[in-house]
C-alpha cells in the first residue's frame, strides 16, 4: 500500500509584531523583543541588532527554547546580555551573537 502524504494547500504566512527595544549602554546596539505570529501560533523572539535596525521578518538571532512570550532581558555591559524566561528545565549554555555574550536565567513567576 502506498503512503499518502497530505500537504496544506498554502503555508500559513508569518509576521513579526511588537517592538520593545533595549539600547546597549553605549547606544550602538539594541536588543529587540518581539513576537512572531504564524496563523494561530505566537512565539517570543529576541534579536541583537545595530541601533535603529528594523524588526526582523524572521525568528530572532537569539534562540530562546520554547520561545515563551514572557521574556525579560537586560544589558550587563556593551558586550553582555542576560535573557530570562519562565522554565523549569535546564537553561541553555551561553552563546555569542555578533560579539555579544548572551546568558540565560529563569524568569521568576509572579
Amino acid at each position: 500500500m502506498a503512503a499518502v502524504v497530505v500537504t496544506p494547500s498554502h503555508a500559513q504566512p508569518c509576521k513579526s509584531a511588537g517592538n520593545l527595544r533595549l539600547p546597549s549602554p553605549d547606544g550602538r546596539r539594541e536588543l529587540i523583543l518581539y513576537a512572531r505570529v504564524c496563523g494561530e501560533n505566537m512565539a517570543g523572539e529576541v534579536e541583537i541588532a545595530p541601533k535603529g535596525a528594523p524588526v526582523p521578518d524572521r525568528p530572532g538571532n537569539v534562540d530562546v527554547p520554547g520561545h515563551p512570550i514572557r521574556t525579560a532581558a537586560r544589558w550587563m555591559s556593551n558586550d553582555a546580555v542576560v535573557v530570562e524566561f519562565p522554565t523549569t528545565g535546564a537553561l541553555p549554555k551561553p552563546l555569542t551573537v555578533d560579539g555579544v555574550t548572551v546568558t540565560f536565567g529563569r524568569l521568576k513567576e509572579d
